[in-house]
């Protein structure tokens, strides 16, 4: 009884306790719906009613502040013809039978027209009434009709694309446009002649966003690639701006044609549309060289990073075949930025920064040179005297300069500024971009790099949308300031050298009787560039019916440098060339190129999907040009730049002219949103190749297939919110040969015979001779999990590479060593796994978690190569092995007893010969490599870290130290860890006792040395590439100062490097090439 009692105090006590809660709703012209989610927010009631109840109700305002929830209702169901009762925490809501009836209110019947924001129909959007079950899809061109209430909310959604919210009071008419959803999934990608999303792709395509790109302080976009793309493997020639990249995508394809040395397999570089005319081809037109390298200056130091929007790179056949002999590499495609429409936006960046060497091995002081001499001295059996020991007796052995810190030592100094102007309207976008560059070096004098760009795009579109131009110019001047030698290389100087200096001034060459190199000479040897680049591209587009586009893209670049080197008869030791003369280097490169591609274009939705079809042709011409002057007997050291007066000239020039014609197709659909076909096909024609070997066919055909969207999976594992499979083969071609080689060729005779100029042969041809086919193939599975929160990507690639372009040797009767060209069949695989895995994670409001992890295992190998016993390829190359493989003596390291590094006599016949003892030892191509990358944001903070990782066999530093000179030579200084050396009997050391180069057994086991497995080391490692951390300030801040956007950052690359690899960095591997820098900027950037 006692219960019962209490249960009625309770039930009769809440009517007092539900009348004191009080409800704050504030809404108008919405689905009553709403109001009961807001007061059930409340967490007091819940509602009860059927569905037909509210189908037809009108949308309502509701204005209650600390009110009840009387009030509440009463307001929300007012001229409903509904009420309402509450029973405990129960409202039911039902028809009130005393409300006067009311006919069905009269529907409006709208008509409209969905596009997305290039005013192309959208079909297949579904429209649908809000509140209502009322909804239909737009047709093929994307029109509609539907009926619904006055002041009604209509939605229109349609994948990819972000929902729309449309108020219809009393129109009859209604135009919708739908923008794209930036998703990852569906977020655009750049293809051979068009665009596709992640979602639908069927080829193999990575993209660079330009966040990404915009976070890393470097000069050349090739350095933002590093790291960040699965199967692509970029590494940097050297530390000194301006430098090459060498660029691998997917191994080496190519055998080459000089035995012994392979060529560069570069992918086709597109920037807006149009061919990089130098592709990746090193600029160097001066015979003297530059601190660079022996290759030159890399084309795409020319560009400005800031300019650049994203980068997609294009690597299976289905993605390549379609550019047909130009794509068997690969293909890049840089898109440059562009305008959006909306109010006028000025951007301001500028950083600043500084840059420092790497790793870089320490070197012996002066009194562990003087020690290491006077060993090599006492095991090789020689006296110490003026004639074996001049630097010893002659110099000052108390003396000490660090040559490291002297010549590379140095901070860097990079300046960066980039200015933009965007906005535009719906018919008429606009960018216009401006930037500044200034990088110093971190050898000693005034030495830059100084770039100066300008960018404009324009996009224009007609009112009725079927007019469409696009216009973009990009213009680059440079000034380079650097020098003709790499100091790295003189870091060894014996570090007791004298006075670089005598009391004039002047550079002193030599004490006592012992001249030397100086440094200093170095920094005299000046060289200069100015370049220019110009690259434009006007694309046009007009419909000339629904589905069927006429397009033409046009293009052209022009890249021109003029340089000089100058050696002045100051900077030349007098004592090894008495009254040293000056000399100057000349040099002038041009390319230009054009070209044209128009092309037709038909779209067509089906009842099942959509069909699109492409067909085109191209047509391109470019000429290469290369004069160089060396020119000498000037008066003066101070007339070495003017060439009119230099006494003698000796000049040459070169120029080519390529010419590549072809036509292309392609046919892609997307049926039932889950079954892809892209099927590719292109004729192409190469001025290359002789007459009748001109012309080839190129194919591809990839397939996919999104089994998310099959019921079976949809239902069962709810999951997996997204998972295609692809695959892909096709046919490739390669012309990149160079010109001319079908052609003998023939040069000048210095000199003249009986008065009369003469030509030599320098080159027999062999017409006969075509393209390199490669036959790729590739398997992929990409997965979706938890509504995309987790992307997973894993691809199989097969690429046989035959027809392989080779020298082909001759008898030496025919007064050549080869043919310049021959093809053989020859056939190189390469094979491997690339994965990739992304998450994105909102873990609350404020915090957000992202990472990326990339790993390629790639394998390369030589699988056929007829006669290859008896060809020049024989000791380079082995069947069944890498392209990279390493022969040579198997080391075992250093005789306890005699102090000299030991070999395996592998045929046993009791000494250690070539070709007997020669073996395999492995390969030099990575085994494997990738990258780590975090970002983490927290309101307004961002921290992003990205590690690149590559695990790799190499050559060590001791290659060069011991293919250069012995330890214990004079003058040479070497790195202090050569001092764990063999000193006496049964000493177990790692390296081999000091010789001055007298000790014949000494010397004959450095000469095995430098050919055995003894100087290939471990060069795995780990870098932290980059990291940058932001701070965005909040907009609050920013009303004040009209300012839209100020964005504080901090940025760095190659702040740290893990590896065991000793002596220098595991990038560069020679510790007489300059490391990559270590760079740290700040910066700020203000949008207005």
């Amino acid at each position: 009884m006692t219960r019962i009692l209490l249960v009625l105090c309770l039930v009769a006590c809440f009517p007092l306790y539900a009348q004191s809660q009080k409800f704050t709703i504030s809404v108008d012209n919405v689905p009553l719906k709403k109001v009961m989610k807001k007061v059930e927010g409340y967490k007091k009631y819940y509602f009860a009613y059927r569905t037909e109840f509210l189908q037809h109700a009108n949308r309502v305002s509701v204005h209650v502040i600390e009110g009840t929830i009387e009030e509440v209702m009463e307001q929300a169901l007012r001229g409903l013809g509904l009420n309402y009762l509450i029973v405990g925490n129960m409202i039911t809501v039902r028809p009130d039978s005393t409300f006067p009836r009311f006919r069905k209110p009269e529907l409006l019947a709208i008509d409209g027209h969905v596009t997305n924001e290039a005013g192309e129909p959208l079909v297949r959007v579904s429209v649908q009434e809000s509140g209502s079950l009322s909804g239909t899809v737009s047709k093929n061109d994307g029109q509609f009709n539907i009926s619904v209430k006055p002041n009604s909310v209509i939605t229109f959604t349609s994948v990819g694309y972000e929902s729309v919210d449309k108020l219809v009071k009393d129109q009859s008419f209604i135009t919708i446009r739908l923008k794209p959803q930036v998703k990852d999934l569906d977020e655009t990608v750049i293809i051979g002649y068009g665009k596709t999303s992640r979602r639908y792709n069927t080829g193999s395509v990575s993209k660079l966003s330009h966040s990404d790109i915009a976070r890393q302080p470097v000069s050349d976009p090739l350095g933002t690639l590093q790291g960040r793309v699965p199967g692509l493997l970029i590494t940097q020639s050297n530390g000194v701006p301006g430098s090459p990249y060498k660029v691998q995508l997917r191994g080496q394809s190519s055998i080459g044609i000089v035995p012994g040395k392979l060529p560069p397999n570069d992918p086709l570089f597109i920037i807006d549309g149009v061919p990089y005319a130098p592709n990746n081809t090193p600029l160097l037109g001066v015979t003297s060289g530059t601190a660079m390298g022996d290759l030159g200056r890399s084309p795409f130091s020319l560009l400005n990073v800031g300019d650049i929007d994203h980068i997609e790179v294009l690597k299976d056949a289905d993605a390549t075949a379609i550019y047909g002999s130009r794509g068997s590499n690969g293909v890049v495609l840089i898109t440059t930025r562009k305008g959006k429409p909306g109010v006028a936006s000025f951007t301001v960046n500028i950083n600043n920064g500084y840059s420092k060497i790497t790793r870089y091995a320490d070197m012996m002081n002066t009194a562990q040179y003087v020690q290491m001499r006077r060993e090599a001295l006492m095991n090789d059996g020689l006296a110490l005297d003026d004639r074996t020991a001049p630097d010893l007796l002659s110099w000052d052995t108390t003396r000490y300069t660090d040559f490291k810190k002297m010549l590379i030592g140095g901070k860097a100094v990079i300046n960066n500024v980039q200015l933009s102007l965007s906005g535009g309207s719906n018919r008429l976008q606009y960018y216009f971009g401006a930037g500044y560059h200034r990088e110093t070096t971190v050898f000693p004098g005034d030495l830059s790099n100084e770039r100066l760009s300008g960018h404009v795009n324009l996009h224009y579109q007609s009112r009725d949308s079927n007019l469409t131009a696009t216009l973009s110019v990009i213009v680059t001047g440079d000034k380079n300031r650097s020098i003709l030698n790499d100091l790295t290389n003189l870091v060894n100087l014996a570090p007791n050298a004298p006075v670089l200096y005598d009391s004039t001034g002047k550079l002193n060459w030599e004490q006592g009787d012992l001249s030397f190199t100086n440094p200093m000479a170095i920094s005299l040897r000046s060289y200069e560039s100015k370049t220019s680049n110009l690259l434009g591209n006007l694309a046009i587009n007009y419909r000339l019916t629904k589905g069927l586009v006429l397009k033409t893209s046009m293009g052209y670049n022009r890249l021109q440098s003029d340089e000089i080197g100058i050696i002045p008869g100051s900077s030349q030791n007098p004592f090894g060339t008495p009254n040293p003369e000056g000399n100057s280097y000349f040099g002038k490169i041009n390319f230009n190129s054009w070209i044209l591609e128009p092309q037709m274009e038909y779209n067509q939705y089906i009842g099942i999907g959509k069909i699109s079809g492409l067909v085109g042709t191209t047509m391109q011409v470019q000429t290469h040009s290369v004069t160089t002057i060396d020119a000498s007997d000037f008066a003066n050291d101070e007339l070495l730049r003017y060439l009119h007066e230099a006494g003698s000239q000796e000049t040459k020039k070169f120029k080519t002219e390529y010419r590549y014609g072809g036509v292309f197709a392609r046919l892609n659909s997307v049926l039932s949103d889950k079954y892809l076909i892209n099927l590719t096909g292109r004729i192409d024609g190469s001025s290359r190749f002789g007459p009748g070997k001109q012309v080839g066919a190129f194919w591809a055909a990839g397939l996919g297939w999104i089994f998310s969207n099959e019921p079976f999976i949809k239902y069962t594992i709810p999951f997996i919110s997204y998972g295609k499979l692809r695959g892909s083969y096709g046919v490739t071609g390669n012309d990149q040969i160079g010109d001319y080689r079908y052609l003998d060729k023939w040069q000048d005779i210095t000199g003249a015979y009986l008065g009369r100029a003469g030509i030599t042969p320098v080159q027999l041809a062999d017409s006969n001779y075509s393209w390199e086919v490669g036959r790729k193939l590739e398997a992929a599975i990409e997965l979706g999990l938890f509504k995309d929160r987790v992307i997973i990507t894993a691809a199989y690639y097969r690429n046989r590479t035959g027809n392989q372009l080779i020298s082909y040797a001759l008898p030496v009767i025919t007064g050549f060593n080869n043919y310049a060209a021959k093809n053989s069949a020859a056939v190189v695989q390469n094979t491997g796994w690339e994965m990739l895995v992304q998450t994105k994670n909102r873990l609350n409001k404020h915090w957000h978690l992202n990472g990326t992890v990339m790993l390629t295992m790639p394998r390369n190998k030589l699988i056929a190569f007829p006669n290859l016993a008896t060809s020049p390829y024989s000791g380079s190359l082995e069947i069944g092995q890498s392209l990279s493989l390493l022969r040579g003596y198997a080391y075992t390291g250093v005789n306890s007893l005699t102090g000299v590094f030991e070999f395996k006599d592998e045929d046993g016949d009791g000494r250690i010969s070539f070709p007997n003892d020669y073996r395999i030892r492995g390969h030099i191509a990575p085994a494997w490599y990738g990258s780590v990358q975090t970002n983490v944001q927290y309101k307004g903070w961002q921290l992003d870290i990205f590690w690149e990782i590559r695990r790799q066999r190499a050559e060590s530093y001791l290659y060069p130290i011991y293919e250069n000179k012995y330890p214990g030579t004079m003058l040479m200084n070497q790195p202090v860890m050569l001092l764990n050396r063999w000193q006496q009997r049964f000493d177990n050391a790692p390296f081999q006792q000091f010789t001055t180069g007298a000790n014949g057994a000494a010397s004959a086991a450095i000469s095995h040395f430098v050919q055995s497995d003894g100087i290939i080391q471990d060069a795995t490692f780990g870098r932290l590439k980059n990291i940058e951390l932001s701070w965005r300030l909040p907009p609050q801040w920013l009303k004040n100062i009209s300012l839209k956007n100020c964005r504080l950052y901090m940025q760095a690359q190659n702040l740290i490097t893990i590896t065991g690899y000793k002596g220098t960095d595991p990038e560069t591997l020679s510790m007489f090439v300059l490391p990559p820098l270590r760079t740290i900027a700040f910066g700020v950037e203000l949008s207005f």
